[in-house]
């Protein structure tokens, strides 16, 4: 059987997969940035992002970065659920073969 090689497949890397936002009020929208780089050698597809419903992003339709290009992804909370905890997970779905599936977590406590 012969191997395939990943040498030369795209690789996404994230700058952060993780935001603790702390204590977040109602009401109020919520903006972070993540870029995701293709530090591989042929191209990253970012196919789609799925989103929680009161998460949105600037990315609208498939992406595609060549090698060592980057892509800023703005997320936006619009936190208006009394829910005592926010826990929001966005996932990244690519072409890498690493990882298809990338996904970023956002975290947080409702205050009063």
């Amino acid at each position: 059987m012969r191997k395939v090689s990943t040498a030369t497949a795209p690789r996404m890397k994230c700058s952060q997969s993780y935001f603790n936002l702390g204590n977040i009020s109602l009401k109020k929208r919520i903006q972070r940035k993540v870029k995701v780089t293709n530090e591989g050698a042929n191209p990253l597809i970012i196919r789609k992002i799925e989103c929680p419903e009161f998460v949105s992003t600037n990315i609208r339709g498939e992406k595609v970065l060549k090698q060592n290009e980057c892509l800023e992804v703005l997320f936006e909370l619009n936190v208006s659920s009394s829910n005592h905890l926010l826990d929001a997970k966005v996932k990244l779905i690519t072409n890498d073969a690493h990882q298809p599936v990338h996904t970023v977590i956002f975290e947080g406590e409702m205050g009063k």
